[in-house]
């Protein structure tokens, strides 16, 4: 079976530490034998077990993007869940999670003519969409700032 994820592991590099079990959303990673194993009908491809790796043993395929999908105008997206999602010239799909919730009002009209600006420039040029944020008081303790050390 090929793996259809954009996380990568390196089981030479693995030590087995469990920090990405701890950060694992969906409990998708075991460590059999003192090395991590991700389950890839469980992994959503967040990227979280990167991020806490310390050993530089997990790290995400680098493919062109070939596509981007999008949520429809006036959609409702819900902070931690799909609202977008990338296909890479391999096949290989990668959820966007959204970092609010609230009701899309417009899509970044540049992503059209070249998607890579979403991986060049994530939080400036390559901006997804304009939301009217549903509850932005409570969910603005759950985001990772733009300079933070977790990403």
């Amino acid at each position: 079976m090929t793996n259809k994820h954009s996380v990568r592991l390196n089981r030479e590099l693995c030590v087995g530490c469990t920090n990405c079990i701890k950060k694992c959303p969906t409990g998708a990673i075991r460590v059999r034998s003192g090395k991590a194993q991700i389950n890839e009908y469980r992994c959503i491809d967040c990227g979280e077990c990167i991020r806490a790796c310390p050993h530089h043993a997990k790290s995400a395929s680098m493919d062109l993007i070939s596509r981007l999908d999008f949520v429809d105008l006036q959609e409702d997206i819900v902070q931690g869940m799909r609202c977008a999602s990338i296909e890479t010239a391999e096949g290989l799909t990668h959820a966007i999670l959204s970092p609010l919730s609230g009701t899309v009002i417009a899509r970044n009209p540049d992503l059209g003519a070249d998607p890579h600006i979403v991986e060049k420039d994530p939080y400036f040029a390559g901006w997804l969409y304009r939301v009217i944020p549903s509850n932005p008081e409570y969910e603005l303790s759950h985001l990772t700032p733009c300079g933070s050390d977790t990403i």
